[in-house]
């Protein structure tokens, strides 16, 4: 959707957003492999690789086999679009709508186009009626926010900008204009949330940055705006909007000042203000409020607890420590300040400075969840005689119908890493105490220490009985049940997690799931989406993508995915291999051989490369042969039904024409058959299989043959195949002319050869050498080669479907393939 972020005019506006990288959508024609589904998905494949040019000449050609195709229309207004070929592209659009009137991404792009010209109400037109086709556009939703923010619909954007976030979540464009228009409605915290969300996805987003200029600015936090003004000038040192804020920081800050001291109100009444601000959750007015109060006095301190509460509220750990730690020099010891303290340093992990502090907590508190939890840090320091120290100390002290005395000894046995006797101790407390969800939790890692996976599927199962919608242990039970191999289960678990923390490994699981219950299409969708945030095993993630886009025969898109897995390790031999296979499948000949080369080359002990390397050398020899052999083969029999000097209607150009194929076709199958006759006479038997007009010879042989030539690229060119055909007609009505009525009486007596074809023809025929009977060898061949070509013939000369495409949709290509193994090696 070509829309920027819903911001004020005094904020640079983003760069608009396109769909049109994205843009492809089920066609109108059927999804099989027909010659125009094909070309059709190549262009989409260049369109997304910028590679313009090719992607508008294929466009022309399924336009030219189907003019009504709205999704070919519409993609050539996305090239024109991204060109910035503007008018263009609003004509392709407009007319993919005349084709299709509920064609939901043309309105969407049209009103793309409207926006750009700030024309929002028009635009909120046309995005509402797309809505209502179809309203899991991502982009077409992002448009309505766009669109309701602009008309100061500011709520109702929200909404829909939700929809958007809901539906693709790596939109990171989705997340600022969302904070934007949060920031106008002056809820200043969850505008936050959400920009950090687009700089979780990409950490250098300018425009993430100035977002955060403009929210610090509207909230009138002017030291956050200061910081956030830098960043924004790391990314880019010109940038105007950054320079003028920067510029305005010390005159706001001076304004707010005077203003404040002016009113008079005691310290008691301001933090009374400043409680209110906190139940209120307007944490950043509550700050502003401390700040002043204690720019007069550095130590007050209620005032600094205050704002290490609303620190901790607002999870800014590093200022809340600097907060505490001034605390904690006024008040030295201050237990409730220790006990922030600890929190923050455990959520940091900075495990020697949290042991130092439960030391000088135990000092005044010694209960037993803060020695439970110095030992607990004790092991993580690698001090393990010091944790089972205060283990066996808790364990001494615990009564034996109390459910820590168990959570205690396992913990004690877990630190001397006696792993079997933790266990059978936890299973004892589990007994006593069956929902007790410490003790659960503490026996689900141990076998999950242990790798004793399965028993700790049990325990997330009763764990889940006690918290169904509990999403961690949701996580944890998906992702054992994965590592299980038990795809279906963990596939439905993992897809109801909503949690964002859970979501770029979730989209790996998701997808690797689809691929292994064979569903392609949503392996990729999931694994397309963990590849742009995910870091881990993107080799093993672009491999499986490869696989899956060549079962869907998306060669293209198979060959980018085995390349990308190549980069990340130009040793991985197995995506070599697979490449050439892609690359044998699409007949590019040259190139799997080169790929084959270099699997072998990595791993020359491997048997299927040497294999395939060999297959791939021998068949481009067998290919080029057949080229040769096969082709002249056919056209000079059909030709030898001409060659009768007899008949009156011959003529001398095409007698001369047949004879000089018989002389090529006999030079170059000279060492394969020790005579001609003798090549003929196999053909003919090959031929003269089929005596069922319901199954002519020509869907035996002759037919498959050509769907053969056209797979191998033998016969590359539509003229090449129809030529043929042609060629075909003539041999068999010249040859038909002088048998007519023997061939009109074997007709009328043989049931099988009783086709309406060609007793149509042969009634309809005046020619003079009907009268003459002769014997011609290949009476019953060119009956059946005459009626097959005249009751195909119109829809090779269609002008709506090619000879290409008609065969392509007749014959499954590995039959054919079938037919030719066996036919070639029976006549080597």
């Amino acid at each position: 959707m070509g829309c920027g972020s819903a911001k004020p005019v005094n904020v640079q506006e983003t760069e608009y957003i396109n769909s049109s990288k994205n843009h492809s959508r089920t066609s109108s024609i059927s999804e099989g492999q027909t010659e125009t589904t094909k070309l059709y998905r190549r262009a989409n494949y260049l369109i997304k690789n910028e590679r313009y040019e090719q992607a508008m000449q294929l466009l022309d050609r399924v336009l030219e086999n189907d003019p009504d195709f709205a999704d070919a229309i519409y993609c050539k207004g996305i090239v024109e679009l991204n060109q910035n070929n503007l008018e263009d592209a609003k004509k392709y659009f407009q007319i993919s709508l005349e084709k299709q009137p509920n064609h939901a991404l043309a309105l969407n792009e049209l009103a793309s186009l409207m926006i750009k010209e700030k024309q929002y109400k028009e635009a909120l037109e046309y995005l509402e009626k797309g809505f209502q086709v179809n309203p899991n556009i991502p982009d077409l939703n992002y448009g309505l926010g766009y669109v309701l923010a602009r008309l100061k619909r500011k709520s109702e954007a929200i909404k829909y900008f939700d929809m958007a976030i809901n539906q693709d979540p790596n939109q990171k464009h989705y997340y600022v204009s969302k904070a934007t228009t949060l920031s106008d409605l002056k809820q200043y915290d969850n505008a936050l949330e959400a920009i950090q969300f687009a700089l979780k996805i990409d950490s250098q987003y300018l425009d993430g940055y100035q977002v955060l200029v403009y929210i610090y600015r509207q909230s009138k936090q002017y030291e956050k705006m200061e910081k956030a003004c830098e960043q924004v000038l790391k990314l880019d040192s010109q940038n105007q909007y950054a320079l003028n804020c920067q510029q305005e920081i010390p005159k706001k800050i001076s304004q707010q000042q005077p203003q404040v001291s002016q009113v008079q109100i005691s310290v008691e009444d301001q933090l009374k203000e400043v409680r209110k601000l906190q139940v209120e959750q307007q944490y950043t007015q509550a700050l502003s409020l401390l700040n002043l109060i204690l720019e007069k006095d550095p130590n007050h301190l209620q005032a600094l607890k205050l704002k290490a509460q609303i620190q901790i509220e607002l999870k800014q750990q590093a200022s809340c420590l600097v907060t505490l730690d001034q605390i904690l020099t006024i008040q030295q010891n201050d237990l409730d300040t220790l006990k922030q303290k600890v929190t923050i340093l455990e959520y940091l992990n900075k495990n020697e400075e949290v042991l130092k502090c439960y030391e000088l907590i135990i000092v005044q508190d010694t209960s037993f969840e803060l020695l439970e939890k110095k030992a607990s840090t004790l092991i993580k320091l690698d001090r393990i005689q010091e944790a089972s120290n205060i283990y066996e100390q808790l364990s001494s002290q615990s009564s034996k119908d109390d459910s820590k005395i168990f959570i205690i000894r396992g913990r004690l046995l877990q630190a001397q890493k006696k792993y079997d006797d933790a266990i059978i101790c936890l299973n004892d407390g589990l007994n006593k105490f069956p929902q007790n969800l410490e003790i659960l939790n503490l026996l689900v890692q141990m076998y999950k220490d242990t790798k004793q996976e399965q028993k700790a599927l049990e325990i997330y199962d009763k764990l889940l009985n006690i918290e169904p919608t509990n999403e961690q242990y949701l996580y944890e039970k998906g992702s054992i049940l994965f590592n299980l191999n038990n795809f279906n289960e963990s596939f439905d678990i993992l897809k109801q997690l909503k949690k964002n923390e859970y979501a770029q490994n979730i989209n790996y699981y998701l997808g690797i799931c689809c691929n292994e219950k064979k569903e392609y299409m949503d392996a990729l969708k999931y694994l397309s989406l963990y590849i742009k945030t995910g870091k881990e095993n993107l080799e093993q993630v672009y491999f499986i993508m490869g696989s899956a886009n060549l079962f869907l025969m998306k060669f293209d898109e198979a060959i980018d995915s085995y390349q990308n897995c190549i980069n990340l390790n130009p040793n991985n031999s197995e995506a070599y291999f697979q490449l050439g296979n892609v690359y044998k499948q699409d007949k590019l000949m040259e190139e799997a051989q080169k790929s084959f080369e270099q699997a072998v080359k990595i791993d020359p002990q491997n048997n299927l490369y040497k294999q395939a390397l060999d297959n791939i050398i021998n068949e481009k020899s067998y290919l080029q042969e057949y080229r040769n052999s096969l082709l002249f083969t056919m056209i000079t029999f059909i030709g030898s039904c001409q060659l009768d000097p007899k008949s009156q209607d011959f003529e001398k150009k095409q007698n001369e024409k047949y004879l000089t194929l018989l002389t090529l076709m006999e030079a170059h199958l000279k060492k394969r058959f020790n005579t001609i006759d003798k090549h003929f006479e196999q053909l003919k038997e090959l031929i003269g299989k089929s005596y069922d007009m319901k199954l002519t010879l020509i869907d035996d042989t002759l037919f498959p043959i050509m769907q053969f030539w056209h797979n191998q690229k033998i016969c590359k060119k539509k003229k090449d195949n129809n030529d043929l055909v042609v060629s075909m007609i003539n041999a068999a009505k010249s040859m038909i002319n002088s048998n007519n009525e023997k061939i009109l009486r074997y007709i009328q007596n043989e049931k099988s050869l009783n086709n309406q074809f060609c007793i149509e023809f042969l009634q309809k025929c005046q020619h003079e050498s009907y009268q003459k009977i002769s014997g011609k060898i290949g009476l019953q061949d060119g009956i059946k080669i005459l009626g097959f070509l005249i009751k195909y013939h119109k829809e090779f000369n269609s002008d709506i479907k090619s000879f290409a495409e008609f065969i392509t949709n007749k014959y499954l290509i590995d039959e054919i393939q079938n037919f030719h193994d066996s036919y070639y090696h029976q006549n080597v």
